[in-house]
């Protein structure tokens, strides 16, 4: 009896110590911050996971507790804070001391990984807020540079010259509409990019043509749209063209460049609709006339079936024009991309004529 006794003691004894244990590190994991480490538990550089979208390209770029920018307000634009939303990964922000600025989204997203190109090494503590309104807080991301924590080259000086890349995983579940960076220190920073699960989308397309978006009847005329924000997932638009309500204008419009070609005279609109499903347009006037005024400003285009490898060095385009009277007028045309030429927009003639 008294062996059985203490063998039932010490077995009691042992389930106790094993539920104390499991309780401790119950409360431990409870206690852990969530999300300042990558999925895999550790805080090691992360590349950008597939899938996601970028969404902070042309953000606006805002210094934060004192931090100051080398940009134009010092006299520096070489080194602007608009560098580091730019899309260039060659070009510097300039700055000194800590660092410390946030960037604006321009809505609330959910964001899922942060990027930021640099060189110089950070030795200190890196972190990254969200907030939804530039005011409050949260930190979702802490490394220490020292430790090399989030940092892609784990052999990197403190070279100026050396680059090296920040790139972090967010918590699962986190929002916001401003990205803040700190660190420690200055380093030489290039660019820094927010993704997302969700596309940026258009907000807005204004539609812009010649100077006097004038164009004669037979001839051609270059649309171009002008979307925002820049930062969106998808800048590409449909074209379309339609007659004025109670004009006999007619056109024809090439539906992915936004090349026009004018049949009859009168007003026809030209529509830019957004292919990202948002919904947003953007149109504008266009007026076809039967000659041309004179002395008025006249802008057409012109289209190339060949495709050039150097199109401003390979070719001369001249366009000659007839007066009425038989009196000639050639003039340059000026290559504006892809491959379509325009002639100078500044000609006037001297009579009135096709």
């Amino acid at each position: 009896m008294m062996e059985t006794a203490y063998s039932f003691t010490v077995m009691k004894k042992h389930v106790w110590r094993f539920i104390c244990g499991l309780l401790v590190i119950i409360i431990c994991l409870l206690f852990i911050p969530a999300g300042h480490a990558n999925a895999s538990g550790t805080k090691s550089y992360t590349e950008v996971p597939a899938g996601l979208h970028l969404v902070s390209q042309g953000s606006t770029v805002t210094p934060y507790n004192g931090m100051v920018f080398n940009d134009a307000a010092k006299g520096s634009p070489s080194g602007a804070r608009e560098h580091l939303t730019d899309g260039n990964l060659g070009t510097l922000a300039g700055g000194y001391g800590a660092v410390n600025f946030y960037i604006d989204l321009g809505r609330k997203l959910p964001l899922e990984y942060v990027k930021v190109y640099f060189s110089r090494l950070w030795d200190g503590v890196n972190k990254v807020y969200v907030s939804d309104d530039a005011v409050n807080w949260t930190e979702v991301v802490s490394g220490d540079g020292s430790q090399d924590e989030y940092l892609r080259d784990l052999t990197a000086t403190d070279s100026m010259t050396q680059p090296n890349d920040f790139g972090a995983l967010l918590p699962a579940g986190t929002t916001g509409r401003y990205v803040r960076l700190t660190t420690r220190s200055w380093a030489n920073l290039y660019e820094i990019q927010v993704y997302s699960t969700q596309g940026n989308p258009v907000n807005q397309i204004q539609v812009k043509g010649s100077i006097t978006n004038h164009v004669v009847a037979s001839l051609s005329m270059q649309l171009n749209a002008w979307v925002q924000p820049s930062s969106a997932t998808d800048t590409s638009v449909t074209w379309s063209v339609y007659a004025k309500p109670g004009s006999t204008g007619a056109a024809m419009i090439d539906a992915q460049t936004g090349f026009l070609t004018a049949s009859s005279p009168g007003i026809v609109t030209v529509q830019a609709a957004a292919n990202d499903g948002s919904g947003i347009t953007g149109s504008l006037d266009v007026t076809i006339d039967a000659s041309v005024a004179k002395w008025r400003e006249m802008e057409f285009a012109l289209s190339s079936a060949a495709t050039y490898s150097h199109p401003f060095m390979d070719v001369d385009v001249t366009a000659t024009f007839t007066g009425p009277n038989g009196e000639t007028l050639t003039r340059p045309a000026f290559w504006d991309g892809g491959i379509r030429g325009k002639s100078d927009s500044r000609r006037r003639p001297r009579e009135a004529g096709r």
